[in-house]
């Protein structure tokens, strides 16, 4: 059995049809930095029956953890109402056996579809250390996932996997944690903006 990382984005009205190869288990959705005001809903469908997952409300509630278990026999689709996109995470199990027919090779989807954390790397989770944004524990244990980007899928990705974790610590309600949390997406928001800029030229 391999295990991968799973992310996608969901837009309001958007239906996406979860079409997976093994078990999706989804872990997080959070809001995008760029959120405007509102209260978002992140709805389930399986084999005909909906299900309401959480609600994200921004400057309140903008992340939330879950543990949600999805196969490929479910014919589950995901969907977001009210104003704001949310990004999903999770982890994908597929069974180590499994040959792919031929054509299914290609991957479509670019390179970080999944992120493969075959090598128990981040088992534990991302840390902002693997981001380069908290000191390192130890420089036998150096990773900063920023300067292996080679894409603005890879960017996006990472951006999104930040977005969930800041939003983590804006909800300990610890006050040195929330500081240090608007500072960050401070940051995030301005050099995601300058990239969206970049892009339009």
């Amino acid at each position: 059995m391999s295990r991968s990382i799973w992310s996608h984005t969901i837009s309001p009205g958007e239906r996406h049809r979860v079409d997976i190869e093994g078990t999706l288990c989804l872990t997080m959705a959070t809001l995008l930095p760029t959120a405007k005001k509102g209260r978002s809903t992140l709805i389930l469908e399986v084999n005909g029956i909906e299900y309401t997952l959480c609600s994200l409300i921004t400057d309140k509630i903008e992340n939330q953890a879950c543990r949600i278990h999805l196969a490929e026999e479910d014919e589950a689709t995901l969907s977001v109402s009210g104003v704001n996109t949310m990004a999903l995470l999770g982890t994908l199990e597929v069974d180590s056996d499994f040959i792919p027919e031929e054509e299914e090779l290609e991957d479509t989807h670019g390179s970080l579809q999944f992120r493969d954390p075959s090598d128990n790397t981040f088992l534990g989770g991302f840390e902002l250390r693997h981001f380069g944004l908290a000191q390192q524990n130890s420089p036998l244990d150096a990773i900063d996932l920023r300067k292996e980007e080679t894409s603005s899928e890879e960017r996006a990705l990472n951006d999104r996997i930040v977005t969930a974790i800041l939003n983590g610590m804006k909800n300990t309600g610890k006050r040195r944690e929330i500081k240090v949390a608007d500072t960050l997406m401070e940051k995030l928001q301005k050099s995601t903006a300058e990239t969206s800029s970049k892009l339009k030229k």
